[in-house]
């Protein structure tokens, strides 16, 4: 099974915890995050939480709702699985 790297951008209502235990995968990195801690790498900007490697699902809950499709655009065209 391959390994899923999550990446968690916006604090706008996930349904994923940063510590959650998940089968194959787990939260590697944050962007947008208010309050975002632990052992997690935390980016302040998009465009490098998308060039992490690690990183092959972004979780998406934009700051802004209205932000919601664009940001989901980047993260397709950036090659990433979008939750």
């Amino acid at each position: 099974m391959t390994y899923v790297g999550i990446g968690l951008y916006g604090g706008n209502g996930h349904q994923l915890a940063l510590e959650q235990p998940l089968n194959g995968g787990g939260v590697v990195a944050t962007c947008a995050l208010p309050d975002a801690t632990g052992r997690v790498r935390q980016y302040a900007d998009m465009a490098d939480l998308l060039a992490d490697s690690e990183v092959t699902l972004v979780a998406i809950c934009a700051p802004r709702r209205d932000m919601q499709a664009a940001v989901i655009r980047q993260a397709l065209m950036a090659g990433k699985h979008v939750y």
